[in-house]
């Protein structure tokens, strides 16, 4: 049986903390996690990923990995297709997507991902890959031994947006102007009033549920649900 990684691939280390402290809110054992660190220097991430990745499979299988590097485009076009044109050597992948919506659609997405994985197959001399679209926001790609599954999921607006809306929305006390200016600025403004860091933010706001009647995030827990499913069997 060929060996399986299993991943969520994020834009940055918010995505990280945010989808880490959600899969331990649905249920997901904090064993059955393996968070990628940052480097300081963040070019390194993804040849430190990479290599992991490769020569560590063993050591991933049965884990949920969590990663998120520098930027969509950087995610779009590089990490997820080195990844599975990479990995098809070796065994099967299935990667959840997080992304920022920023008036991006599912089929733009998908049609990215679809096109950079079959191009980035060309040039390096592999196999000729055909990525297939399932549904709107699913890439599918199978042969004889090799299989990838690409899910995607866009977050309204932007994670970071969501957690400064909530917090205003949650404490009247914080100045307006934080809706306006960048979301990064407004959370680290947010963090210094409530004496806690970025991440503990990212956190309280899973924790205390800030998006529990909110249709994103209801679809994103179920879509985590499906795609792992057998992390909650195990349960």
């Amino acid at each position: 049986m060929s060996p399986m990684v299993e991943l969520i691939l994020g834009e940055g280390p918010n995505d990280k903390v945010f989808v880490k402290e959600v899969l331990l809110y649905i249920g997901v054992d904090n064993s059955k996690l393996y968070v990628f660190k940052n480097l300081r220097d963040h070019r390194e991430n993804f040849r430190y990923f990479h290599k992991k990745l490769l020569q560590e499979t063993s050591f991933l299988q049965d884990k949920i990995s969590v990663f998120g590097d520098n930027g969509k485009s950087n995610l779009l076009n590089k990490m997820v297709p080195r990844i599975v044109t990479d990995f098809m050597v070796k065994g099967d992948i299935k990667a959840f997507i997080l992304l920022d919506k920023d008036g991006n659609t599912y089929d733009d997405i998908v049609n990215k991902v679809s096109q950079n994985i079959e191009n980035i197959g060309k040039r390096m001399q592999k196999l000729n890959i055909k990525p297939k679209k399932s549904g709107n926001n699913i890439v599918n790609i199978t042969s004889s031994s090799f299989s990838a599954n690409c899910q995607i999921f866009l977050i309204p607006k932007s994670l970071e947006k969501q957690i400064v809306e909530k917090a205003f929305e949650n404490n009247r006390n914080f100045k307006k102007y934080i809706k306006n200016i960048d979301p990064h600025d407004a959370m680290k403004y947010i963090g210094e009033k409530l004496g806690i860091t970025r991440d503990e933010l990212i956190q309280k706001a899973v924790r205390e549920e800030w998006f529990k009647n909110t249709r994103w995030f209801k679809s994103l827990i179920r879509q985590l649900k499906k795609f792992f499913e057998h992390f909650f069997e195990q349960n």
